[in-house]
């Protein structure tokens, strides 16, 4: 009976947290797959609407390629393309 009671007080804080858990769990497991895929492709596009797309996988089979896979940051300085990028450009 405790354990219900104590079920019904925490309940939405604890489904939080293990949302937030499960989540990160997922999100590193598909984000390794993902960048295997993006390795194994070959991406090209003359559209220039496209080129900051074209400069982000660029980037990241680079740092794939030359970086340790422990490297959460990119290094001081790196041009990272963004969404934001094509709007100034």
């Amino acid at each position: 009976m405790s354990l219900l009671h104590e079920y019904r007080a925490k309940g939405t804080s604890y489904r939080q947290h293990k949302q937030r858990v499960f989540k990160a769990s997922y999100t590193n497991h598909y984000r390794t797959g993902l960048i295997q895929i993006i390795e194994a492709l070959e991406f090209g596009s003359t559209n220039t609407v496209h080129a900051p797309m074209m400069q982000a996988l660029a980037l990241l089979k680079r740092y794939k390629s030359e970086k340790s896979n422990r490297i959460k940051c990119y290094e001081l300085g790196e041009t990272v393309p963004t969404a934001s990028s094509r709007l100034s450009s």
